[in-house]
């Protein structure tokens, strides 16, 4: 989600899916195995932070409680 982030603020790395239906349908399946995952691990953290930092921080708190499950955890390298 970071990367989204980054690379959303620069029209160099546009969304392309958003001009070819191909690419768009791939971008809705990988959506779709998500939504998927999370009936199967219940109690499991959803990041929905648009804000980078912050996802940052939360992802960081919950891979410190060990045993857990993230959907779209935050990683910066």
């Amino acid at each position: 989600m970071l990367q989204k982030l980054v690379y959303g603020q620069d029209n160099r790395y546009r969304n392309l899916s958003n001009e070819d239906s191909f690419l768009a349908s791939l971008a809705e399946g990988g959506f779709q195995v998500g939504e998927f995952a999370k009936p199967h691990f219940p109690g499991g953290h959803d990041m929905v932070t648009l804000d980078a930092g912050l996802a940052l921080r939360q992802t960081q708190a919950y891979l410190d409680a060990r045993d857990c499950v993230i959907f779209e955890a935050a990683i910066k390298y």
